[in-house]
């Protein structure tokens, strides 16, 4: 009988697209996108007017392991800002009196060693407006009148010391010239 010989190539045309298959998926695998950081969930609403609500997730993973936060607040050119504990952090919750329409917030936490997540979020609400209750304008209005008394008063006042007190300054300079004190002292 006839001996038959191994098929050295058959096991290398099986091999080749096997290794050139794995170093395909090897290199997919080590050139994907790193996912991205996890969202701490910033939502903002209204639920009155001007009291602006801003809530996070507190048990989202970069604030469970925050060690501080703040949070960011920019209306126009104003801009306020406000540390947050983590016992804050944890809570998700934080309401701000809005002067403006449009507020821009930006939630910041740091972890323990440096580590930062931040989010921002809009908020773009009705513009808060003076009230039209009539009896609130004229009391407004007659504070105002009764300010503008006083302040009168006070600048009268304040003339009649400032001639007493040029009245004093004239006797001491007197009696500093009787008694011969020089200069004052």
């Amino acid at each position: 009988m006839m001996e038959r010989k191994p098929r050295k190539w058959f096991f290398l045309a099986w091999e080749i697209p096997v290794l050139v298959l794995m170093g395909a998926s090897l290199r997919y695998w080590n050139a994907r996108p790193k996912p991205a950081a996890t969202s701490v969930g910033l939502r903002l609403s209204e639920p009155r007017a001007g009291q602006l609500r801003i809530q996070w997730d507190g048990a989202a993973e970069p604030v469970r392991k925050a060690s501080l936060g703040r949070l960011e607040m920019r209306e126009g050119i104003e801009r306020q800002e406000v540390a947050l504990s983590s016992e804050v952090l944890s809570k998700g919750s934080y309401t701000y009196q809005r002067a403006n329409d449009e507020v821009q917030v930006r939630l910041v936490v740091i972890g323990p060693t440096g580590e930062r997540a931040e989010e921002e979020s809009g908020f773009l609400g009705q513009p808060l407006t003076m009230p039209s209750d009539s009896g609130a304008i004229d009391k407004a209005r007659e504070n105002a009148t009764e300010l503008e008394a006083q302040a009168r008063w006070l600048r009268t006042k304040n003339a009649r010391l400032s001639t007493r007190i040029q009245q004093l300054e004239a006797d001491l300079q007197a009696l500093e010239t009787k008694l011969q004190i020089p200069g004052g002292k």
